[in-house]
């Protein structure tokens, strides 16, 4: 089966809709804090606290945002065809685009990294490197423009993110 994007809007809730053996990790935005944690603590948190969020892992994506309204609009990328109940899914091809996104931060100590530009230490959920990088995978979608269904469809360049990884090749001094 090839992948697949599906989409819902005016969902009252994030959490009915989560797939959670499909995730290892998931980045939740609320105005007072951003956090990036692993599949083990998003499951303890209630999604609904965060205006925006980004689950990820192997197989699959979930984007969701809270709207004006207070509603929520989610967004499901799967590489083998699963979409969300009562969406129509639409089928993606394989694109190619950077490899990976590198987040702040520099090793330091234990578990924990540290930009200048950013208070306190970041926690990534991963074990070591001296930097660390979310993986990324690439589609085209072909859509059409609904204000104008007579002109023709439009390739739309998609990512999604599937892996944290500790980046070591990057360090000062390393070959």
């Amino acid at each position: 089966m090839s992948a697949a994007i599906s989409n819902l809007q005016e969902q009252d809730a994030v959490t009915p809709h989560v797939l959670w053996d499909r995730f290892e990790c998931a980045i939740l935005e609320s105005p007072s804090k951003t956090c990036l944690v692993s599949r083990a603590e998003a499951q303890g948190l209630r999604l609904e606290g965060f205006r925006s969020g980004l689950l990820f892992g192997k197989d699959a994506e979930l984007r969701f945002r809270q709207r004006r309204g207070g509603k929520y609009h989610l967004v499901y990328i799967d590489d083998i065809g699963g979409h969300l109940n009562g969406a129509e899914p639409k089928n993606l091809q394989d694109d190619t685009g950077p490899e990976r996104i590198f987040l702040w931060g520099e090793a330091f100590g234990e578990g924990f990294w540290y930009e200048a530009r950013i208070p306190g230490k970041l926690a990534y959920p991963v074990a070591a490197g001296w930097r660390v990088a979310v993986r990324t995978k690439h589609y085209l979608l072909e859509a059409k423009d609904p204000l104008r269904p007579d002109s023709p469809a439009s390739r739309v360049h998609l990512f999604r993110c599937f892996a944290l990884e500790p980046v070591a090749e990057l360090r000062p001094g390393k070959e």
